[in-house]
């Protein structure tokens, strides 16, 4: 998967090299001017702190992500009441959302105003919108669903617009190629720290309750307030992590001209066509949407499974995707000593790949008895796989 990563990478330079042609020298004049300043300043890189405050600026997303995906299709059919159609719709309609608003939030973005400034932004709209996707309104399901579509509406634009303006920031912080990188680290590790935290709260806040034998019935309509507990959780931790970001990761007075979006240059529709024939985009496009797809159908649909499963136990609905958050963080670790000994990082990725298609047969094969929970076990630890080769 680095190599097809590092081909990525490769594209994004052509990508950066072919639309910086014409500016680069345009500003040569320039450059050499501020060359023969006395005062000018070389790049200086990105301190501890600084990069750990960057990273707090991403948890909110992270944390409403990981129960978004993991409980929304529970929530919505068996403590709402909402036919298993319309449950689907709406985290259709929510993936539809963040879609659609991902490329219109980054023009916008780039042209008004301060990256920070959306950033909160988009974390009071979240911070409103999130709990309301997980509280139970006992009207119609006309209403509910309405009330529902508005919520999501909001909440995935707001989605959006912190994902979109937390990473348009990187270049802002630093003109340094490798401190790109670290804050780009820094967020991954953020990502899987925060998904391990909210699993852990998860399955203090489920565990305990048994449905004896009967299939079907971990989760029901008593559980209400266990989910509007965990959203409020969720959403206390996000604006928390929220104030550290804007308090102590301060925006760059100056911005380099050329990292800066070119607002006002005509479009060079032969420079884009050139890059857009690049097969590595396409390869590496492919390899990460399928990675993408396992990785979020586990994510939605082992929590159903479970609770329609012989498991007994409800605080699996959260134990079991721990697992894999865990293995995931113990896989990326471990894989940097086992990288001397293959020649090519496609080698692992493989590797990675079987693993994963061996998790898929063990859910697809359980024997839906006293060993369903060990299978599923097994299962998690083959996806912690897929969510490293997706990275």
């Amino acid at each position: 998967m680095n190599t097809m990563m590092d081909r990525c990478e490769n594209c994004g330079d052509e990508y950066e090299r072919l639309l910086s042609e014409e500016d680069d020298r345009s500003s040569a004049t320039e450059d050499q001017r501020s060359e023969r300043t006395p005062h000018h300043r070389q790049p200086q890189p990105v301190d501890t702190g600084r990069r750990v405050a960057y990273g707090f600026g991403h948890v909110f997303n992270d944390i409403t992500a990981a129960i978004w995906f993991s409980y929304t299709m529970v929530f919505m059919q068996n403590v709402v009441g909402i036919p298993s159609t319309t449950a689907g719709f709406l985290l259709f309609f929510g993936q539809t959302v963040d879609a659609i608003a991902t490329p219109f939030v980054g023009i916008m973005v780039d042209k008004f105003g301060k990256k920070k400034n959306w950033v909160l932004l988009g974390t009071v709209m979240e911070a409103i919108s999130f709990p309301l996707i997980y509280y139970v309104w006992n009207l119609s399901i006309f209403v509910t669903t309405l009330i529902y579509i508005c919520a999501i509406l909001t909440f995935q634009m707001a989605w959006a617009l912190v994902q979109i303006s937390h990473l348009s920031l990187i270049p802002e912080l630093t003109d340094l190629s490798l401190e790109r990188g670290k804050l780009t680290s820094i967020r991954y590790v953020f990502t899987v720290s925060t998904n391990i935290l909210m699993f852990i709260i998860a399955w203090l806040v489920f565990r305990g309750v048994r449905n004896n034998g009967n299939m079907g019935s971990l989760i029901g309509p008593n559980d209400s307030e266990k989910f509007q507990m965990l959203a409020l959780i969720a959403t206390t931790i996000g604006v928390f992590s929220a104030f550290i970001f804007h308090g102590l990761l301060k925006s760059p007075r100056n911005t380099n001209k050329k990292l800066m979006y070119r607002q006002n240059r005509q479009i060079n529709f032969d420079k884009i066509l050139q890059f857009c024939k690049n097969v590595h985009l396409y390869q590496v496009a492919i390899v990460f949407t399928t990675c993408k797809l396992l990785i979020n159908i586990a994510l939605i649909y082992i929590p159903l499974f479970i609770n329609e499963s012989a498991i007994n136990e409800s605080g699996t609905i959260a134990s079991i995707p721990l697992v894999a958050y865990i293995s995931s963080l113990i896989t990326s670790i471990g894989v940097e000593y086992v990288k001397p000994y293959f020649k090519s990082d496609k080698a692992i990725f493989t590797i990675g790949s079987v693993i994963s298609i061996f998790g898929s047969l063990l859910v697809f094969f359980n024997p839906n008895n006293a060993l369903t929970y060990h299978y599923l076990c097994l299962a998690a630890i083959c996806f912690g796989n897929t969510f490293l080769i997706k990275q």
